[in-house]
């Protein structure tokens, strides 16, 4: 059990006062080093009043996208900051791609290709899980991309 505790410590190298973001991050950043992906992190948030449900459905999702992006490209990285801004937890999320990104109605379409007996996969659902996540939280979306770059911004309420 000591054995197991410390190598579990020692992969432990993100901490914050939220439990769950701080396995998010430390299981997403992980990944990163097996890809070679830079993971840049910020935090300044003391408490989260956010469900966990939540966070991990707009973390997991955008850091999932973020990794998947910059895995394909030269030099990947992802600059994720996460801080308390008045009475809103604020996320912005940037990374680098390579890939043409596209839309259709509104909608981002996956270029994850669709494989398997269900060629109607999930593929594609992360922003429209990360857009309904923050709606019926109360909060704001903005996202930005360019050829290399792509980023998200999220304002969501955090308090009791």
């Amino acid at each position: 059990i000591s054995k197991k505790s410390d190598e579990l410590s020692q992969t432990q190298t993100i901490s914050s006062s939220s439990s769950t973001i701080s396995s998010l991050l430390n299981s997403k950043k992980l990944i990163c080093d097996d890809s070679d992906i830079t993971f840049d992190l910020q935090l300044d948030f003391n408490n989260i009043y956010i469900s966990d449900f939540t966070l991990i459905t707009i973390l997991g999702n955008i850091l999932d996208n973020a990794i998947t992006a910059a895995s394909k490209s030269d030099n990947g990285y992802i600059r994720l900051s996460i801080s308390q801004a008045d009475t809103y937890l604020s996320i912005h999320c940037e990374h680098n791609h390579n890939e043409n990104i596209k839309k259709s109605d509104g909608r981002f379409i996956s270029s994850k290709p669709s494989t398997g007996l269900n060629s109607n996969s999930l593929h594609g659902l992360g922003i429209i899980s990360i857009t309904n996540a923050v709606e019926k939280s109360g909060g704001t979306l903005d996202i930005n991309y360019n050829e290399s770059v792509f980023s998200i911004d999220i304002l969501i309420p955090n308090y009791i």
